[in-house]
């Protein structure tokens, strides 16, 4: 993914007009939760006839192929092109040139606020299945429905952009979403019936691929072809690192902290409001995540608006 993630946005890039490419960035958006809701399908159909070791072979032969027909494709090296140089020829000033960009045409704000967006978002969102089954008990058919709901929500949310086609300013539709979805952390961390649970991951869920899109869109606008690929490397390092550090965070604090604290009565005046149940740190954390979510989100608008970019 090091390699592929930064490859595949240039190429877009590449391969598509300004005018085009918020609806192509949507429609790659969708394959991710399109994948989530046909895949199990097909594999509950399969599984009984082919087996697991079939089911395998099968996922080998679908690789082999998109592998032969990626490496089949050929495109102009318009970065080499550009730069007018060697692999033997880079330099460390070549090798930070993504980043220096950044800095010099004030993106690095920005880089830094998706970073904190993908820190509160990534260990939480791991956090959903025993959420759900510990808020809702034994839930029967609730499982799979809310399950559903997010797969849903995300393809919605990818589907709506890819419909739309263009957007005139791509980073206040981004933040906006962020807001929606900061809002619906907190009304997840205090639902408990499905239909609740379900409703609030949906529009959760909906912004996510959305915003990706457009902040896809919107990088590949503003970066020369020559910088892509660094600045992309970049803004997946920073994605990585971050969701790293969450995971590695925000667990030992549900475990450690949060649900010791509910346990033991030291939040008394939240647990109205969350429940006293075995999952009380999980909800304490996404009402927390919501209010956090929204709050550097209306203050990086804020100083967005302020310094005009």
């Amino acid at each position: 993914m090091m390699f592929q993630a930064p490859a595949s946005h240039t190429v877009i890039a590449m391969l598509t007009s300004e005018q085009e490419r918020d609806r192509v960035n949507g429609i790659r958006e969708m394959l991710f939760p399109l994948a989530g809701i046909i895949a199990p399908v097909f594999v509950s159909l399969l599984y009984e006839p082919l087996g697991i070791t079939g089911i395998v072979i099968m996922d080998g032969i679908t690789f082999l192929a998109s592998a032969i027909f990626l490496l089949s494709v050929r495109l102009p090296d318009e970065g080499q092109k550009e730069l007018n140089m060697s692999p033997s020829t880079i330099t460390l000033r070549d090798i930070f040139g993504g980043v220096m960009f950044m800095v010099k045409h004030r993106l690095i704000g920005l880089a830094a606020y998706i970073g904190v967006i993908n820190f509160l978002l990534n260990g939480t969102l791991e956090m959903v299945v025993p959420y759900v089954s510990g808020a809702a008990g034994e839930m029967g058919w609730g499982m799979p429905f809310v399950f559903m709901c997010m797969n849903v929500g995300a393809l919605t949310g990818a589907l709506t952009v890819a419909l739309i086609g263009r957007f005139r300013d791509r980073i206040k539709v981004v933040m906006a979403g962020y807001t929606l979805t900061g809002l619906m952390f907190i009304v997840f961390g205090i639902a408990e019936d499905p239909i609740w649970l379900g409703a609030a991951l949906f529009l959760l869920m909906l912004p996510l691929p959305a915003a990706g899109a457009l902040l896809n869109s919107y990088f590949q606008s503003v970066v020369p072809a020559a910088l892509q690929g660094r600045v992309f490397a970049f803004l997946h390092q920073v994605n990585v690192a971050s969701a790293v550090l969450s995971f590695a965070a925000l667990g030992p604090l549900v475990d450690r902290v949060l649900q010791p604290a509910a346990n033991a009565g030291e939040l008394s005046w939240l647990l109205p409001i969350v429940g006293n149940q075995s999952v009380s740190g999980i909800s304490i954390l996404y009402i927390a995540t919501g209010i956090a979510m929204s709050a550097v989100t209306i203050t990086t608008l804020i100083l967005r608006r302020s310094t005009g970019k």
